[in-house]
């Protein structure tokens, strides 16, 4: 066929497509073109296009289960990509940790070899190579990722005949093998940068091409046990809960895919099961890998290589290209955001229910609070900045201080040396103490749930005291959200807070949503206040609780454990829990969960039975208060105190110089 019949072929197969196309991109909008021009697949969401290679189509002979299988695996991150385009964007900040320790082990060896002056060794070129390397293996996980998705919607390509023809297109367009993208010089591959690569192969040939796994000469001097490819099968054949690690790893994949996971759920599994061999393999690598210094002539090589880069057969997007495409749909994403925000500014409060008896009674309760709101302002002030402080820390191995003797006389060779070039400048034998700042690992998200009383029973005395210490809380925390926000660069980190409200009564209802802003935002904090009524019945705080359980998704979960995540919960309640198993089941559940609970109760003195089950349901979470309702404000408030303390004081580190 001439390159028109090529043209042809493709675009017909692109038309008789399109409803398996829109399954895998999930987008209506979406058409497809053949780019006669181009040489890759590329998507392009603002233009609502995916580009189809005409070379690629010709190279494959018009094969069309083969041009589909690119252009679905193409698309099966596609509705992922348009989710969480932040987190990709943000994935080398996320493994900043990991980055840094390994940077600092491989500087080390610089540093013995007496090459830290050398310009391709600096902190920061390091750093970036890494920090790419890590984000190879991640990218080769989503590939891997991909292909289970397009296996799980097209099973056509479940058999072992078509996995064969597709490994064996992959194998010849390179896919296997990783790209040259290292700023750093060094003379060796590495085996490290193929266990990503040989997820892939492994899916396609399994273990029947172990022999032929094409590991460079250099990789192979670098093994420190066996061959690599050994390496590499053996960390995949290690058991991981009673399976083999591939194994586990591919069911872990599928899963997360078919509960509609995501991107961290993904890459929270890669450093939990994978990241951790693969930064053995490469402290191996460095350990065997030859250092040179930097040459004139590298600026050339490196553009040869990047020439030959360009020269790929490789028809899948590139990673340029991607985080291009990922920038669009996270600055889409903003556009949206600010357009809803200033919607909802623009609204009056009436149209979310606010009257004018709501805005009434809210300001007195608003200027019934004005002293204590003040006072919690200079103590989140003060708790902010206690957050990230310099505290004096004792530095060992320094050029200048106090002499260390243990130290000298480790080094008592060195020193006989140093006498004799009568150049001290590198014996490292003194202590010395230095200003350090200290700073706080935080949240990246702190949620806090407000879960009160709305029962009959709160009309007797106690909706004053609650709607005070609702207003308190809730107006203070605003305050506290704009301290986090002016002081943003000084924590060194951001920290999200979103607050919610329920009130319960025989059943519950939320009333200030985690997702509200703007005009919206304050409309359901008046609401919050003004709609507590003690008009609901009976005290079923369990049927609340189960629901703020049910609310938490799988991501969250796993935030919550890792600390990425605070949910603070404080619940205020005026008797005993209609059905106490329920509400202590809950409570318990949430508290597995790493959800801290607070509860207040205000009520009888003298009744042991509400007393009795509301033991038996927080207990020593619990503050019982008994009919001295009057200090409910200040006794929710310094709860609130007590747990943002906590979280703002709770884990600290020192920074290193020059951080």
């Amino acid at each position: 066929m001439n390159e028109q019949q090529f043209y042809e072929k493709c675009a017909q197969i692109l038309t008789r497509q399109e409803r398996m196309l829109i399954l895998f991109s999930g987008d209506m909008r979406l058409t497809y073109e053949v780019d006669r021009q181009g040489e890759q697949f590329v998507l392009l969401p603002k233009e609502q296009k995916v580009l189809v290679p005409l070379l690629f189509f010709q190279q494959i002979h018009a094969d069309e289960d083969k041009l589909l299988w690119h252009l679905y695996q193409e698309l099966a991150l596609y509705p992922d990509w348009q989710r969480h385009p932040e987190t990709y964007l943000s994935r080398g900040e996320s493994f900043r940790y990991e980055t840094e320790e390994l940077a600092g082990y491989f500087l080390k060896r610089v540093k013995d070899a007496g090459m830290t002056e050398d310009p391709a060794y600096q902190p920061q070129v390091v750093c970036a190579w890494i920090s790419s390397g890590i984000t190879d293996l991640l990218e080769d996980v989503d590939r891997w990722a991909a292909s289970l998705i397009v296996q799980e919607k097209a099973p056509v390509y479940r058999s072992e005949e078509e996995k064969k023809r597709i490994g064996e297109m992959l194998f010849w367009e390179g896919a296997f093998l990783p790209d040259d993208e290292s700023g750093v010089d060094t003379a060796s591959a590495g085996t490290h940068r193929f266990l990503g690569k040989m997820l892939l192969e492994t899916e396609f040939f399994g273990d029947t091409r172990g022999e032929d796994v094409q590991i460079s000469a250099e990789a192979d001097k670098t093994a420190d046990d066996g061959a690599p490819e050994n390496q590499l099968r053996e960390i995949f054949l290690a058991p991981v809960m009673g399976q083999p690690r591939y194994g586990f790893l591919r069911e872990q994949l599928l899963e997360t895919y078919r509960r509609r996971g995501s991107i961290q759920e993904r890459d929270a599994l890669v450093r939990t099961f994978l990241l951790p061999e693969f930064l053995r393999l490469w402290k191996c690598d460095i350990d065997h890998m030859k250092l040179e210094r930097t040459k004139e002539e590298q600026s050339a090589e490196q553009k040869d290589r990047q020439s030959r880069r360009k020269a790929s057969r490789k028809p899948f997007q590139s990673r340029q290209h991607v985080r291009r495409m990922l920038q669009q749909m996270e600055d889409e994403k903003k556009t949206e955001r600010q357009q809803a925000q200033r919607a909802q500014e623009g609204t009056d409060l009436a149209a979310f229910g606010v009257t004018a008896q709501d805005r009434q009674l809210f300001r007195h309760y608003e200027e019934k609070v004005r002293l204590q709101r003040e006072e919690m302002k200079r103590f989140w002030r003060r708790l902010i900045g206690e957050a990230s402080r310099e505290v004096s820390v004792l530095v060992e191995g320094v050029p200048k201080g106090a002499l260390d003797v243990p130290e000298l006389i480790r080094q008592w060779p060195a020193f006989t040396e140093a006498q004799q070039k009568q150049n001290y400048r590198e014996l490292s034998v003194f202590d010395t103490w230095e200003l350090r700042r200290e700073i706080r690992v935080l949240p990246e998200v702190l949620d806090i749930s407000f879960v009160i009383d709305n029962s009959g029973s709160m009309r007797s005395g106690k909706l004053q005291p609650a709607r005070e210490a609702l207003a308190i809380v809730l107006l203070s925390l605003q305050d506290f959200k704009r301290y986090l926000e002016a002081s943003a660069a000084r924590m060194h980190q951001p920290v999200k807070v979103r607050t919610e409200t329920w009130l319960f009564g025989t059943d519950c209802r939320k009333v200030l949503s985690f997702d509200d802003m703007g005009r919206k935002a304050e409309a359901d904090t008046i609401l919050s206040v003004t709609r507590l009524l003690g008009d609901n019945g009976t005290t079923d705080d369990g049927k609340c609780l189960q629901q703020i359980l049910d609310s938490l998704t799988r991501t969250e979960e796993m935030e919550l454990q890792s600390g990425k995540r605070t949910h603070l919960i404080f619940e205020v309640t005026d008797g005993a829990s209609s059905f106490p198993g329920a509400a202590k089941k809950a409570a318990e559940e949430l508290q597995k969960k790493h959800v801290e609970i607070q509860a207040i109760e205000i009520g009888l003195k003298n009744d042991e039975q509400a007393w009795n089950v509301f033991e038996y349901i927080f207990g020593e979470h619990g503050t019982f208060l008994g009919n001295d309702t009057a200090r409910l404000p200040s006794a929710l408030m310094d709860a609130v105190k007590r747990q943002m303390v906590t979280v703002l004081k709770g884990k600290s580190m020192v920074q290193s110089p020059g951080s």
